[in-house]
């Protein structure tokens, strides 16, 4: 239906969508900032307590793959289109065009802004967000045992009840969630090959 809306409608769709990015841009910054912040404090906590030593899958089981080769996975995943065509360009983008945490462009202030917000894209705090959804995917995935699915995720807190409607809720938040997400890493690579010199 949102794809319908946006090719029956593409300058109303397109004016609807600026604005409730802008929104969320200028009023949700601080939660995007402190949930990163939280999700890395949570992972360097969790990898050095008890809790780091739970193995993923059985007891007994063995990883399947090498540090080398899940890393060289993730990283391939995670990155795609973005450090090819973004993460160069984006301290420039945000030194000329300024930032949501400052006004600054051209001078040194909005360089080191624009460092820094490249910084928290490309570095450990992003890398966190990646990490908590897929250590809770394998958690329940292959210690508990359960199906391979978002809902799931939430079965430590909300028990069977993820196998009804509150399920589905979470399913459907989290599909809109990943089209939301490939969008805007397919535009932000669309705009840098369009913005080459001609």
């Amino acid at each position: 239906m949102f794809v319908l809306f946006t090719l029956a409608l593409p300058t109303g769709s397109a004016a609807w969508i600026d604005a409730a990015r802008t929104f969320v841009t200028f009023y949700f910054n601080w939660w995007y900032v402190v949930l990163a912040g939280f999700f890395l404090l949570f992972l360097i906590v969790l990898s050095v307590s008890k809790y780091g030593r739970i193995r993923l899958g059985d007891d007994e089981e063995r990883p399947k793959y090498s540090y080398f080769t899940w890393f060289a996975m993730l990283y391939a995943a995670g990155q795609g289109i973005g450090i090819i065509f973004w993460s160069i360009t984006e301290p420039i983008f945000h030194f000329t065009g300024g930032t949501p945490f400052g006004e600054e462009k051209g001078n040194e202030a909005a360089a080191d802004m624009a460092l820094q917000v490249t910084f928290f894209h490309w570095g450990l705090n992003a890398w966190a967000i990646y990490c908590v959804v897929a250590l809770a995917l394998a958690f329940v995935s292959y210690r508990l045992k359960k199906p391979l699915g978002i809902r799931y995720t939430l079965y430590p807190l909300f028990g069977d009840k993820v196998d009804g409607p509150l399920g589905v809720v979470i399913d459907v938040v989290a599909v809109f969630a990943t089209v939301f997400g490939i969008a805007t890493s397919l535009g932000l690579g669309v705009t840098q090959i369009n913005s080459r010199p001609r």
